[in-house]
Parts: structure tokens; C-alpha cells; sequence
């Protein structure tokens, strides 16, 4: 087994707990210990797979599922640290937005560069 199916194992179980989890967690009432319990899950699990995609879209190079990858981890990160600190942004969440827009900017060129080449 070569390292690109370890990652493909990993990205599916990681997506895959998160989705069912997921699904669970909509049900559930909101601040229950079950659901903090659940939403974990679902955030490790959405992170992992999110995470795991950076490195396969690099070794079968596909931009389009690096900037998903990215975008996902983004979104994941942001929101628990918008719980953790009660929406009272800090240096680390400017850092992080400073991080994403930094990407964004890069992905805008690339699309103009490979739009560019036809």
C-alpha cells in the first residue's frame, strides 16, 4: 500500500465520521453534553480529512481540491475559535484571516494565470 492510499483511507474515514456525526448533531439539542461530544468528533473528523486533501491534491495535483481543502480547514478553525473566545476576535484570528487572505489573493492568480494560458 503506497502512501497516497494511507491518505485516501485516512480522508475517507475522517469525511465519513463527520458526516454521519454531523448528521446526528442536527438532531440533537443545542449544548447538550452529547452534542459538545458529537461536535467534537465532527470537527476532528471534518479537520482531518480537510487536512489530508492538501497533501493528495499535491501528489495528484488537482488546485481545485487544494483551495477546497483549504478553504474547509479555514472555515473549521475560524468557527471553533469564534465559540472559543465568544466572538472577542484576538491576534491569532487576524493572523488566521491574514493567512486566508494571503490564499485567496494566490488563488485569484492562479485562476487569472491558468485562464491566461486558455
Amino acid at each position: 500500500m503506497d502512501f497516497f492510499n494511507i491518505l485516501i483511507i485516512a480522508h475517507i474515514a475522517g469525511g465519513g465520521v463527520s458526516l454521519l456525526i454531523g448528521t446526528v448533531v442536527l438532531f440533537l439539542k443545542k449544548g447538550t453534553r452529547l452534542h459538545k461530544l458529537l461536535g467534537n468528533i465532527f470537527y476532528y473528523g471534518l479537520l482531518l480529512a480537510s487536512l489530508v486533501a492538501l497533501p493528495m491534491s499535491y501528489l495528484h495535483t488537482n488546485y481545485f481540491l487544494f483551495i477546497i481543502g483549504v478553504f474547509t480547514a479555514y472555515m473549521l478553525i475560524s468557527g471553533r475559535r469564534y465559540m472559543v473566545t465568544k466572538g472577542k476576535p484576538q491576534w491569532q484570528d487576524w493572523a488566521l484571516t491574514g493567512i486566508m487572505f494571503s490564499f485567496a489573493l494566490a488563488f485569484l492568480g492562479l485562476s487569472a494565470y491558468q485562464f491566461f494560458l486558455g
